[in-house]
């Protein structure tokens, strides 16, 4: 099985896991990770929830290379991120362009030779 294309320009599969609050979007996302770490020896994960964290303290945005399942609650398994932002905050409500410059400073380290997961907050407009 192969998550990676063997043409330079495509690069890996990026995934964004995305939804309203309270749907299972983390539990979905350690399910996903623990999936692909079967068959990869590595996935990126980019943290973009400011309130829920998986690898990090709450209030940062990161990118943390994972290489080992995630198998408890996100204390148990925190990791030195590849590349992290401490935002200060557990909302961007008040400061959305900063969120959103800080989030692409961090997603700038992602290099895209893993497969990379992406955790949203749950802000969705309907």
């Amino acid at each position: 099985m192969s998550f990676c294309s063997s043409e330079e320009d495509e690069g890996c599969p990026v995934i964004l896991v995305c939804g309203p609050k309270s749907v299972g979007k983390s539990t979905f996302n350690r399910y996903l990770i623990n999936l692909l770490l079967n068959c990869l020896p590595c996935i990126e994960f980019l943290e973009c929830d400011l309130g829920q964290t998986e690898f990090t303290p709450p209030g940062c945005i990161s990118l943390i290379n994972v290489m080992e399942p995630s198998l408890g609650p996100p204390f148990t398994h925190l990791r030195t991120p590849r590349k992290m932002v401490y935002f200060g905050e557990t909302s961007c409500e008040q400061e959305t362009e900063r969120y959103l410059d800080t989030l692409k400073y961090v997603f700038s380290a992602y290099e895209r030779d893993v497969p990379l997961v992406i955790n949203t907050m749950g802000w969705v407009k309907v």
